[in-house]
């Protein structure tokens, strides 16, 4: 499928164990983003004590991840235009992160951008 014909989803959350580590944190994004099959081509860091906030540019979208240093939550957004297997981030994530009871994944969209525009232009306000 073509580049921007189909946009894929998805969001995750945990609480994790460990307090987490800014730069540990951004060396594993880049890792998982690889893993997906993605390529990053920015990031941006907010500081926002005690968390922060990383939002990495993607050749095909993006990538959110949010850190609430005060309760150790943790919310992944990862959005693709390029299809991605999900469950390779929930495995990346129960292997580099110690998750304190259970991880929750949303799927936000999986569809062609064909199929959301015929169905939006479908829909009245």
């Amino acid at each position: 499928m073509q580049q921007g014909q189909y946009l894929k989803e998805i969001g995750v959350s945990f609480i994790s164990e460990d307090k987490l580590n800014l730069n540990d944190i951004a060396i594993k994004l880049k890792r998982m983003i690889k893993l997906i099959g993605m390529n990053n081509i920015s990031q941006s860091i907010n500081i926002l004590f005690p968390g922060f906030d990383i939002l990495i540019g993607l050749k095909e979208s993006c990538c959110y991840f949010g850190y609430w240093g005060e309760t150790q939550y943790v919310r992944m957004f990862v959005s693709s235009c390029k299809q991605f297997d999900e469950r390779k981030v929930i495995k990346f994530i129960k292997r580099n992160f110690s998750v304190k009871n259970k991880i929750r994944m949303t799927i936000i969209s999986d569809i062609s951008i064909k199929e959301e525009v015929e169905d939006l232009s479908l829909e009245r306000c």
